[in-house]
């Protein structure tokens, strides 16, 4: 199993609500969203806030020329911990009850992996890699 022909470039992101910001910095478990987008994260995160009427937070995002894939790969992982937020219009499924660390170790390993098996680096990361 791999990427589809299909799947082209874009990004993973991981967000919160504000809300959860204590619990986040105090290594609590808390909900947070995984999502990817084929536009700049910024930009799909303020169109949820906007449409959810709530202030998120950006953990991390990531280039990926799989990113469908990588999404899936992440929602796997994770499974046991998807929660659906049902007081929302926008994205009410994607949600996950994790730690910070959790989400940004759990992330790390799939991106190390999907560079490795599929060579999956951004323009800017295979031209630094060129130079070494």
């Amino acid at each position: 199993m791999g990427p589809k022909v299909n799947d082209f470039d874009g990004f993973i992101y991981v967000y919160y609500s504000n809300e959860d910001m204590e619990k986040a910095d105090n290594g609590e478990r808390f909900k947070l969203k995984i999502g990817r987008t084929k536009h700049e994260p910024s930009w799909r995160i303020t169109t949820s806030a906007r449409s959810n009427t709530e202030t998120y937070i950006k953990i991390l995002d990531y280039f990926s020329k799989y990113h469908c894939f990588m999404e899936y790969i992440l929602h796997r992982m994770f499974k046991e911990a998807r929660v659906r937020r049902k007081n929302i219009s926008d994205g009410k499924t994607e949600w996950f009850l994790l730690t910070k660390k959790e989400v940004t170790e759990g992330c790390r390993k799939v991106r190390s992996a999907m560079q490795i098996v599929f060579g999956d680096y951004s323009e800017q990361e295979a031209a630094i890699l060129k130079t070494k």
